[in-house]
Order: structure tokens, then sequence, then C-alpha cells
């Protein structure tokens, strides 16, 4: 509404900047008012329940590409105008600012959703934007799709049985950082970013997918208990990979992971297949253990696991 305002002549961009800025601050402020719980309450009871009558399997969703809207979302914050001043000034979260988020990241902490929207915020600079507080640099589009840095290690508790996000969510940014990712609760989180943090990836329950080569960033991978599910062609673990026995590695049909180190190998293997192909499910450094059970779905009937020094294979 605000870009159309500036296309019709009809508002500046500095006066559409500064209205998003206001609104954004306002919201926050009816959001975080305890007198507004109960209206806020039905108003999300209402919303969830007229949207699942609405879902349309059928419809094309004109907005699937990610990156793009992201780029779209980001022009209008700035409308490309250049920094004028430092664009190294640490980010500011206004107080209050985390309910924004509550209801897109039910399962983060007040603290976590702070740390999300200090980690893809703005970068200072930007005329208008270096409010005292911190509203005109907050950019909600890109908040919305998981942290863009772990400052620290990071533990995720989802609980499926509560639905909606806590049952499944997608994570479209890239995670930097010096910290690591802990999944736990019962719930799915599937990363689809470019990722580079440094501090691993712990499964202790639930599901966690990698649906990028590089999910897992430059750490280790561990799997204490739940599933990991590898859904990207060729996903790279960077340290090494630790398998427990009450822990779940899922493979999709065509899809292998490589661990740059050694492999502690245990638990359930799942590998999905097409009948009589054969399929390289891990390759590693070294390795030490077998997984204890086996499933193969959709190979032959004399398909069966081939263990080597250097690699997990499906052979029929």
């Amino acid at each position: 509404m605000g870009y159309d305002r500036v296309l019709a002549g009809r508002h500046s961009p500095f006066a559409v900047m500064g209205g998003r800025i206001l609104g954004t601050a306002m919201t926050a402020s009816t959001l975080n008012d305890p007198a507004n719980k109960q209206l806020i309450d039905q108003a999300y009871q209402d919303a969830q329940k007229d949207l699942s009558k609405a879902a349309d399997s059928t419809a094309k969703d004109t907005f699937a590409n990610y990156q793009q809207n992201l780029k779209d979302y980001t022009y209008r914050l700035t409308y490309g105008f250049k920094p004028i001043s430092s664009t190294t000034k640490p980010m500011v979260v206004p107080k209050g600012a985390e309910v924004l988020l509550k209801t897109r990241l039910p399962y983060l902490s007040d603290a976590q959703r702070r740390e999300v929207l200090y980690t893809t915020g703005l970068p200072s600079g930007y005329p208008m934007l270096d409010d005292p507080e911190g509203w005109g640099r907050l950019n909600l589009f890109k908040a919305a799709n998981g942290f863009g840095e772990f400052l620290t290690n990071t533990t995720v508790t989802m609980d499926a049985s509560k639905g909606g996000y806590q049952a499944a969510d997608t994570w479209k940014n890239a995670i930097s950082g010096k910290g690591g990712l802990t999944k736990a609760g019962s719930g799915q989180l599937t990363l689809i970013g470019d990722n580079t943090y440094a501090g691993g990836t712990t499964v202790k329950a639930g599901t966690l997918v990698a649906q990028n080569d590089h999910a897992f960033g430059n750490g280790s991978l561990t799997l204490d208990g739940g599933t990991v599910t590898l859904s990207a062609k060729h996903v790279t673990v960077k340290g090494t990979y630790h398998q427990a026995k009450d822990a779940t590695l899922h493979v999709n049909a065509g899809d292998r992971a490589t661990v740059d180190g050694s492999a502690h190998l245990n638990g359930t293997l799942v590998v999905n297949g097409a009948k009589s192909k054969n399929q390289t499910v891990l390759t590693f450094s070294k390795r030490t253990g077998k997984f204890s059970h086996v499933k193969l779905e959709g190979f032959g009937k004399n398909a069966h696991v081939v263990y080597t020094n250097k690699s997990v294979k499906v052979t029929d």
C-alpha cells in the first residue's frame, strides 16, 4: 500500500517509511497491553479458523520465491536510499518488539525472539531509520523466517501437540554465527538456508530436516534422539557425525550426506529408494559402529546395506 502511494505521487518515500516505523511501534504497544489480551487471543483463534477454511492447495503461490520476496521487501524499507552515516552501529531491538513475533515463532522464548530481531535487522546509516529505540531497522519479513545468526548455542523446543508452527516450521534464512543449534521437543523444523554457523547441530527429539546441502552449517552433527531427514542431494557435515541408539537417520531417494570427519553409527536408518537402484547414504573419513535397525523402502527384495570404512551404501 505504501509503495502504491509513492508510485501515485501521493506520499514521499520518507512519509511511507515514517508511517511504517510509527505503525510498527504502535502495534507492539497494543499487543503488549494486558487490557487487550482477551481480544488478541480471540482474534488469533478467529484468524486460524478462517485461514484453515480458506486453504486451497490448487491456488498458485505467487510469492513462492523467498529470496526475491526478501529483496523486494527490503527495498521498500529503504526505497533505495543510500546510507548517510556509519553502517556499523550495533543493532538496537526496541523494548517490547519481541511481541511482534509471538504468533509467528511461538516455540521461541522472548529472549530468543529478540535475538531473531537483532540478527535480521538492517544495517545502520540509512536516512530516517536510525531512531533511538530501533523501530526503523527492524526487518519483520526476514525475522519471520528464523534467525539470521546464532550468537550462542540455541535450543529450540517445539511441541507438536499444539499444532501450527509448533508442529512444523521452516527457517529460510542463511544462518551464520559462532553458536550452534539444538533441536528439542516433538515438532519438525526444516532448514533451507545456506548456513555457515560454526557451533554444530544436535537433535534430541522431534525431526530436523536438511533441505539445503549446507543446512547444518560448519560444525558437527549429533543425533542423541529424534530424527534427522536428509532432503537435499549432497548434504555436507563439516565436522563429525554421531548417532545414538534412540535416533533415526531418514534419507530420501537420491540424497546423501558427506561427513568430513569420522562417523559413529547406531540407532535406525530409513532409506527411501527407487526399485532396483543403488544408493550411497553416507561417506566419511572413518567409521565406528553400525545401524541397529535398517528399513529400506522402494528398493528390490534383495536390497541390503553395505558398510565400508569410508561409506554406507544400499545395494540390490
